[in-house]
């Protein structure tokens, strides 16, 4: 590795190739030499506030500066309710929501993704983007409506307007583009920017998956089945890459169209990717300069979390840490165990990246510390949730995780 480096060093070329060769260099140093501290640190675990009831909820989360607005929909009924939540004196409310024609069949609309860019939050559902202005009496009414003909599934905050994006693959005959990304304008108050992107590893999208996220002014884009890591800007031009020359990453199931086009196949694939394939899962912001990995590993309960720092124009991989999925059976249980990733692994709740650089996580029901002998058959976990949740003693909790990058 000395003699490539000495070689593209001496070489009449431009920066530009000099920074490539650096990044996919990376790789060739054994991973002893990578640091194995811990990544993730839960430095908090905290309830916000009483919900009544005892169903559990699908929830979204978004926030802006130091406001947060949490929904929870109930799996049965058509219940939606808008929790908006100031981080900087605890102020909780209750939005309520202002009904029109343009609107009128929202409550039966299944939120997919929102957006919150100081006053104005975006809703993205199965039929609808919504564009909604919060007013001082924390009320929402409604800006802009028009139809999701796009199947947009997640919306984030990019610079001063939301990025849209789908990458799912469906069927031939549903739509015809499957990975989509987009500008919606909060000036004009509609898609300004639409750009179709390749649909690469596309049949893993039927799975737990995000390899798209934004920081400030620029994208990033994680292929899954490849370490190939790509970075773009608000016109959603490359501007950088993480492609390194070595990886652990194993594609050794292919799949076709016919078998993915019913349920029993795609259950099937399921099967066989959990197996035999190790690949990118998941892909986060920390900051400008660095990203957090989520791989899954083959045939295994654990994943792998690689944490990349940008230093000099090039990119390093700093630190990298396995771990399992859930606890092992007759392993004891408490809230502020950190062993597991099973918070950014799933899909159940929306993680958020606040301005001091930690990752927020609302989820329902909130457990203070919880201390249960195990996950066997007895299901003591679940017994002890249950209690809380029939005992209505039921409250939505905020988790903050720390990334140690340093």
């Amino acid at each position: 590795m000395l003699q490539l480096i000495n070689r593209v060093c001496s070489m009449p070329t431009n920066l530009v190739f000099i920074k490539v060769l650096l990044v996919t260099t990376i790789w060739s140093i054994p991973l002893s030499c990578v640091s194995q501290e811990n990544i993730i640190q839960l430095i908090s675990n905290t309830p916000i506030v009483k919900k009544e009831g005892n169903n559990f909820l699908k929830s979204k989360l978004c926030g802006h500066n130091n406001m947060r607005l949490y929904t929870s929909e109930t799996v049965i009924g058509k219940t939606k309710e808008f929790y908006y939540y100031n981080t900087l004196n605890g102020q909780i409310d209750l939005l309520k929501i202002h009904l029109n024609k343009k609107n009128k069949g929202f409550f039966y609309d299944r939120i997919l993704s929102m957006g919150l860019l100081n006053n104005q939050l975006l809703l993205l559902t199965n039929n609808h983007i919504l564009l909604y202005r919060i007013t001082d009496k924390n009320e929402l009414f409604l800006i802009q409506a028009e139809k999701n003909n796009d199947n947009y599934s997640v919306c984030k905050n990019l610079g001063d307007n939301f990025f849209l994006y789908v990458n799912y693959k469906f069927h031939p005959l549903d739509a015809k583009n499957q990975h989509i990304w987009a500008i919606y304008d909060l000036t004009t108050h509609k898609i300004n920017k639409q750009q179709v992107m390749p649909s690469i590893d596309i049949d893993y999208t039927f799975f737990v998956n995000s390899w798209v996220d934004t920081y400030k002014n620029n994208v990033v884009y994680a292929h899954s089945s490849d370490y190939k890591i790509y970075f773009y800007n608000h016109s959603f031009v490359k501007i950088d890459s993480i492609v390194p020359i070595n990886s652990n990453l194993v594609k050794t199931q292919e799949s076709n169209n016919q078998q993915l086009n019913s349920r029993d196949g795609i259950t099937l694939f399921r099967k066989f990717d959990d197996s035999l394939n190790t690949r990118i899962r998941k892909v986060f912001y920390v900051n400008d300069t660095s990203i957090l990995v989520l791989i899954k590993l083959k045939n295994s309960d654990s994943l792998q979390l690689d944490l990349w720092i940008k230093n000099n124009n090039v990119w390093e991989l700093k630190k990298n840490n396995k771990y399992t999925v859930w606890f092992n059976k007759n392993e004891e249980y408490t809230s502020n165990n950190i062993k597991t990733l099973t918070d950014f692994y799933q899909n159940i709740n929306d993680i958020y990246l606040n301005n001091q650089g930690e990752f927020e996580i609302w989820y329902y029901p909130f457990f203070e510390n919880i201390i249960c002998k195990s996950f066997d058959s007895d299901l003591h976990y679940f017994s002890v949730q249950n209690k809380t949740i029939l005992n209505h003693e039921t409250k939505i909790g905020i988790k903050h995780f720390r990334v140690n990058c340093y």
